[in-house]
């Protein structure tokens, strides 16, 4: 009913903004005051005071629930709960009476406790809170400690800490969901991350619904904390989210519907209609870049003050740029439902996670989300030009007068400052100009996967050669007008005859100098036996391109350990560069990480590489400062494997090596998991049954893990054992392979009288987990010695 209503108000709000913006279209839904002139200000304003209250949208709802006199069917299924819980919810927002202590008996909403899914038992608190009103809270007293008893054991809660005012989970994160081993790549990191999150906050939702009388929802995550040092950010921690930033869905779904239905007729017909807004789009912004290219040019040709907005550059065509931008085309209508539950504007709110369960808009819901990769990176594009064009404006009308629009004797930093403050008054912010280098970057930076991403979804609804040329036009007049704007904005007083080239040249010139640089810093920490090169500056990890090096030896042990050579290196080498801001665009723009890959022989003993962002590795001028998670090496995409022709060992027995190494982390995975429950609060008798319940679950694995771990350990060992006295001589890596594995078995075993089952305290866990946690840096000397035993006699290639 509340939909029906929702059209009926859209159709009267729609005839009148059509009454009193004629031809304006979309405007009226979005961001007026960037456009509209003092006319428009006022017809829009006539028409606001004309308009319908809103709460006009609930008044026949309202009507039809107050004329209820029979009492409903009781609810037999989730989903009738569900529909109970949201009217309960729309009675006492409207201020209905119901009898509801006689409709709905205590006896079934006891049972509802224990029977519902916990998302609906939720909702219907939730609900129950809004229309049973002074009711409520005295049976919420009386049922406080069943529905948080409930809450844990769904959530895996141990502890759940109320002060009044603030609710705190303190839950356990499990790990058979979450790895955090060493070897996930970049985009598994990031999901982990997200997944983190999205616990959290999933916990602090359903706590906010479930006992809605307090005013802060917290939580704190255990168990994904493997390392023993710190860790950058805690997703898991929230410290008090306040109840009005978790709002209620069923409120926040009446506005996003009622959008979803208003842009509607603004939403083009198909795909290739859509596609070529975008296209046109692309080439509007594309032809005002050009003009600001030419503009540029002629402006660094002249010793004088040349204006640029409105002169050399059309000040219509910018605005116009500016208007598409913050308008930029919305999906076509068969891309989302015609119902307006589900678009790409709301596409990851409560209320349209709580839509899903409908089928079909389920099914547009997983649509969009194939169309994600695209959306974000269109949208990157999108906000970071629109920034671009706007702070642009401000470049353009302080730097000319400041470069070149003064007199010798005025050409002076007080002159200046006077002029600035001037420029400030009549509403120039100086600040943006600089800010604008970066968001032009990040729009260059993002080019090559929204490139990507527009070819897979619209490729086929386009001129394969007009989109090529567009593709292709944008990678070099964008990265052109950013060297001339970036002279601009910095050096506004240069009179250049030819500010393209000059512009780029320079640039270049600044790359190239920071190339041989550290070209000539390898060379001269380079050895016979230990070689470091540059072999690749294009190559792409994923989708960014990288500074690929490699580290070439003898000896897998001198490699490894010449890593921080290296990274020191880099970091002296870059720092030669003094300016910050030319630095980090040099960065951004052509090697935003460094990856550095050891090979032993010419061949890497694992396909793996350390990749480690350069703003990171460069964050610190006084000295080389990474933290440990900056050092963790990810294996190599095997698309950058084939590009760099990146051979691997293929030695059987270094396979042996290998799986020592990963049995051992996924052991000390499974302890560290475990260690970090010491940081839990102290628990109550039902948290500590749920924690002692979920430890005794990894049991089973921990024992396979550590069965492994032996079972390589006598592999390696029985090849020592075919060894004679007088060969250890001959093989001196082995034998150190072999101390090192000694070390590592005396770390590996839970306790020193270990009978073949892990089976141990909390106290003893964390023992143990420290101790494998250096059982791990053993495990990588034995397999690095092994390693070097097994491929001393293949010649290293000089």
């Amino acid at each position: 009913m509340v939909y029906s209503l929702l059209l009926l108000y859209l159709t009267f709000v729609r005839n009148a903004i059509a009454d009193a913006t004629p031809g304006w279209g979309r405007l009226w839904l979005s961001e007026l005051g960037h456009t509209l002139p003092p006319e428009g200000r006022r017809r829009i304003e006539a028409f606001q005071s004309r308009q319908t209250d809103k709460k006009r949208v609930f008044v026949r709802a309202e009507t039809w629930l107050s004329s209820r006199t029979q009492k409903p069917t009781a609810p037999s299924s989730d989903v009738d709960w569900s529909g109970m819980a949201e009217t309960i919810f729309w009675i006492g927002h409207f201020g209905v009476s119901w009898p509801l202590a006689e409709w709905l008996s205590n006896y079934e909403i006891d049972r509802a406790i224990d029977a519902l899914p916990i998302e609906i038992l939720a909702d219907l608190m939730l609900g129950m809170s809004c229309g049973y009103q002074d009711g409520f809270s005295s049976w919420l007293e009386t049922n406080r400690s069943r529905l948080m008893n409930r809450f844990r054991q769904e959530t895996q809660t141990v502890a759940l800490e109320d002060d009044g005012e603030k609710l705190t989970a303190h839950f356990i994160v499990d790990i058979q969901q979450q790895n955090g081993s060493q070897s996930e790549d970049e985009q598994e990191a990031e999901t982990t991350k997200n997944r983190l999150h999205e616990e959290a906050v999933q916990r602090c939702g359903i706590l906010r619904r479930l006992l809605p009388d307090r005013e802060l929802y917290a939580c704190q995550g255990y168990g994904h904390r493997v390392w023993s040092g710190e860790i950058p950010f805690d997703e898991t921690q929230k410290t008090g989210i306040p109840k009005s930033y978790l709002p209620i869905s069923w409120l926040l779904s009446v506005n996003s519907t009622f959008r979803g239905l208003a842009v509607q007729p603004f939403r083009p017909k198909t795909w290739q209609e859509y596609t070529h807004l975008i296209f046109n789009l692309r080439q509007a912004l594309l032809q005002a870049l050009k003009q600001l290219e030419q503009g540029l040019e002629v402006y660094f040709r002249h010793s004088k003050n040349v204006q640029l907005i409105g002169k050399l550059i059309d000040s219509e065509r910018w605005d116009y740029c500016q208007h598409i931008l913050r308008n930029k085309p919305l999906l076509p209508h068969c891309a989302v439902d015609e119902w307006g539950f589900v678009d790409e504007l709301g596409s990851d709110s409560p209320s349209q996670k709580g839509k899903e369960k409908l089928s079909v808009v389920s099914k547009r819901s997983l649509f969009l989300k194939l169309y994600k990769p695209f959306l974000t990176d269109w949208g990157t594009y999108t906000n970071t030009l629109y920034n671009f064009f706007d702070q642009a404006i401000h470049a353009m009308a302080l730097n000319p007068v400041l470069g070149k629009g003064l007199k010798p004797e005025q050409n002076n930093e007080a002159t200046k400052n006077q002029i600035i403050e001037i420029a400030k008054q009549k509403g120039i912010q100086p600040h943006v100009i600089r800010i604008s280098n970066f968001n032009l970057a990040n729009t260059i930076q993002v080019l090559p996967k929204l490139h990507k991403n527009f070819r897979q979804l619209l490729a086929q609804f386009i001129n394969d050669n007009e989109l090529e040329s567009l593709d292709g036009q944008e990678q070099v007049v964008y990265r052109r007008v950013w060297n001339l704007w970036y002279l601009f904005t910095s050096q506004p007083d240069l009179r250049l005859q030819n500010a393209v080239q000059e512009s780029a040249n320079r640039f270049e010139h600044t790359k190239k100098r920071i190339r041989n640089n550290l070209k000539k810093e390898l060379r001269s920490i380079s050895s016979e036996s230990l070689r470091f090169q540059i072999v690749s500056e294009d190559t792409l990890w994923g989708d960014e391109r990288g500074l690929w090096i490699k580290i070439d030896g003898e000896n897998p042990i001198d490699v490894y350990n010449s890593l921080e050579s290296l990274l020191t290196a880099i970091h002296q080498v870059f720092l030669e560069l003094k300016n910050k801001d030319l630095r980090h665009h040099v960065i951004d723009l052509n090697w935003p990480f460094v990856v550095i890959i050891p090979l032993v022989k010419g061949k890497s003993l694992n396909a793996t590489a350390w990749r480690i962002s350069l703003t990171v590795l460069l964050s610190n001028d006084e000295q080389l400062e990474l933290k440990w998670w900056n050092l963790v090496s990810h294996p190599i995409p095997p698309d950058a494997l084939n590009e760099l022709g990146l051979m691997i060992w293929a030695q059987p027995r270094l396979e042996v090596a290998n799986k020592l190494v990963a049995s051992v982390s996924q052991l000390s995975l499974f302890a560290a998991h475990i260690r970090d429950f010491a940081k839990l609060p102290d628990l109550d008798e039902q948290g500590k049954k749920e924690l002692q319940q979920y430890i005794q679950r990894l049991v089973s694995p921990m024992n396979e893990a550590l069965q492994l771990v032996l079972d390589t350990e006598v592999e390696i060992g029985n090849c020592f054992i075919e060894l004679s006295p007088s060969d250890y001589e001959k093989h001196p890596n082995f034998v150190e392979a072999i101390k090192a594995l000694k070390a590592l078995h005396e770390r590996v075993l839970p306790t020193s009288d270990f009978q073949g089952q892990v089976s141990m305290d909390l106290e003893g866990m964390v023992e143990w987990a420290n101790r494998l946690e250096t059982g791990k840096q053993y495990a990588f000397f034995a397999y690095l010695f092994w390693a070097s035993d097994i491929l001393s006699i293949v010649p290293f290639s000089k």
